[in-house]
């Protein structure tokens, strides 16, 4: 029994591991899912209207903080352009 559970745990944390690219894009809010780099780029208007108010907000940085963690969301020209995942 102790293997199975050494096993499946080792399994999960590789599993996490292999979609931790995935998540670093995107930023969830509620039902919304922010995406950076789509086809069709969110705009500033539209992120502060599904996120809210950032925690922190420089330029065309804003800050949101999310699930223990922070994801640093990134406008070129007032759309979208990349979302970063960091640790608090």
């Amino acid at each position: 029994m102790k293997h199975i559970t050494i096993w499946l745990t080792t399994l999960t944390a590789l599993g996490l591991l292999a979609l931790q690219p995935v998540l670093a894009g995107n930023l969830s809010c509620g039902s919304y899912i922010i995406l950076d780099n789509s086809r069709n780029p969110t705009t500033k208007y539209e992120v502060l209207k599904k996120c809210g108010e950032p925690k922190y907000r420089q330029g065309d940085t804003w800050v949101y903080e999310r699930g223990g963690a922070a994801h640093m969301v990134t406008f070129n020209n007032g759309l979208v352009n990349t979302i970063t995942r960091g640790r608090r």
